[in-house]
């Protein structure tokens, strides 16, 4: 056992953390309910001591070490954002340094699902252990000899996600897979890799496409090669992806709105004395081209204050949903246990002074699901011809653009169909009503009313989605501009406005 100096000496050490921020300390005494006076680090000093002399059970003074710092963050402020991550956590957990690294360990590629229900890679990692070794498009048949097709996997008894994720370096996973009418087995010894921040794409000619997964320390220099990659193939009109992205490090969201801005007040913080102060890029580019920012309810932290900088200085126009109304900002403290004490230590207002703490940022134009998102940003920017590829009932590229979509197309006596909310959007469309006399539904595109009728199949209610879906032979016939066709694995609706 432990002496008890020992005990106090580590506890002390380590509840003493306050040290390394002077805007805070512990109060040295307290008065209890029956009005007697006590040292509070004393209390649980006693507390430890009590349980070492005394309990039955074995105890471990890391772990309450960990307990106590854990209910201090958890029951003794209101911070809603503080965290504590002992030594073990630290790796791989939100808000540490290492969680906004990038490094992946695992069998590095996606899955999804075709229309006869079969599993496929529909995405490979280029840093990853399967590139090269495996194929989109491979429909898998195995891993590690376990059936994917089996009556345990497709009640979910069985994880195909674990088995493809939930590995650990050096481990083999082998995959059977189908290629071009062969079966072929590929062995994959797991290791980590890197997946960059930022990803882009020309979704047309003169429009590209970028993604910000995170603000990691890689994050400003990506996006900068990124963006000069894309200009360098024409590009004229950029769409910023901000959705799904809860942030990071905001110097490197500084180093991205650089590329964006020139000289501009990014934010305003203001202290826990409320003391405000502009903070002000150094330097930077003005964007000589359009910029249209997508949002939705995931975007957070530091990617809201880039989109609300874009916004407030008339660079960008928002399209999506309101953003999560995260307007504070964390540091990290490292603690002398080896962990690390989150604590929001200042809040930002947006350069126009608006809080938008718990509340968020209004798109100029709203749009609800991710397709929809997308097909509106790329109007908004100017892209003319839209085709949407079904590759699955997970996954929809939109221009070349990754969207999980809920809704899909269905296949009904030989004839296909598409949703109609989906229509909606894609074609600018607008339904004016539906006639119950004469069964059907009606759009209105560009002042012209088109009638989709129920009775002659042109139109079906999915009772299950509660969606209703059009038939695209019948669109094909109404509209100009509108064509579709049909594969293996991907199905495809193209609209071009004229």
């Amino acid at each position: 056992m432990m002496k008890w100096n020992q005990i106090r000496y580590m506890f002390i050490a380590i509840i003493m953390f306050t040290l390394v921020m002077p805007t805070y300390s512990f109060a040295e005494e307290a008065q209890g309910e029956t009005g007697v006076v006590y040292d509070e680090t004393e209390v649980v000093q006693e507390v430890i001591h009590l349980i070492n002399e005394h309990s039955i059970y074995e105890s471990d003074l890391n772990r309450m070490i960990d307990a106590a710092i854990d209910g201090i963050s958890y029951y003794g402020t209101d911070d809603p954002y503080i965290s504590y991550y002992s030594p073990s956590e630290e790796v791989g957990v939100v808000g540490t340094k290492a969680y906004y690294s990038g490094n992946y360990t695992d069998a590095g590629f996606d899955f999804s699902y075709n229309d006869e229900g079969e599993i496929f890679v529909s995405y490979i990692y280029e840093q990853s252990v399967a590139n090269g070794k495996l194929q989109v498009g491979d429909t898998i048949k195995k891993i590690n000899d376990i059936d994917v097709t089996s009556e345990e996997v497709a009640v979910g008894e069985i994880s195909v996600f674990s088995m493809i994720y939930d590995n650990v370096e050096g481990e083999l996973v082998t995959v059977v897979v189908e290629r071009e009418g062969k079966e072929v087995e590929v062995e994959l010894i797991i290791s980590s890799y890197y997946v960059p921040t930022v990803m882009g794409l020309m979704a047309d000619s003169q429009t590209a496409y970028i993604k910000l997964h995170e603000f990691n320390d890689k994050t400003g220099t990506e996006f900068k090669e990124v963006l000069s990659n894309l200009q360098k193939q024409g590009m004229k009109s950029l769409i910023l992806d901000l959705r799904d992205n809860s942030g990071g490090y905001v110097d490197q969201m500084q180093e991205v709105a650089k590329n964006l801005m020139k000289d501009k007040v990014i934010m305003y913080e203001v202290d826990n004395k409320g003391n405000m102060e502009a903070v002000k890029l150094d330097g930077g580019t003005d964007a000589e081209f359009p910029i249209t920012v997508l949002t939705n309810y995931n975007t957070a932290s530091a990617s809201e204050i880039l989109a609300a900088a874009l916004q407030d200085h008339e660079i960008a126009t928002i399209v999506g949903e309101q953003t999560y109304g995260k307007a504070a900002i964390q540091n990290g403290y490292d603690l002398s246990n080896g962990g690390v004490l989150y604590l929001t230590t200042h809040k930002y207002l947006t350069p126009d002074k608006h809080d938008i703490d718990n509340y968020g940022i209004t798109p100029d134009i709203a749009a609800s699901s991710e397709a929809d998102q997308i097909i509106a940003a790329l109007q908004h920017a100017g892209v003319s011809k839209v085709e949407v590829e079904f590759t699955s009932y997970l996954e929809t590229k939109i221009n070349g653009i990754p969207s999980y979509y809920t809704s899909h197309y269905v296949e009904q006596d030989n004839t296909f169909y598409v949703p109609s909310s989906l229509l909606l959007t894609l074609l600018s469309a607008e339904v004016e009503w539906l006639d119950e006399k004469n069964n059907l539904l009606k759009y209105v595109i560009n002042d012209t009313v088109l009638s989709f009728s129920y009775d002659n199949g042109e139109v079906m209610y999915d009772e299950g989605d509660f969606e209703t879906y059009i038939a695209v032979d019948a669109i094909a016939k109404k509209i100009d501009g509108f064509e579709w066709k049909k594969d293996k694995n991907f199905f495809t609706i193209q609209y071009e406005a004229k």
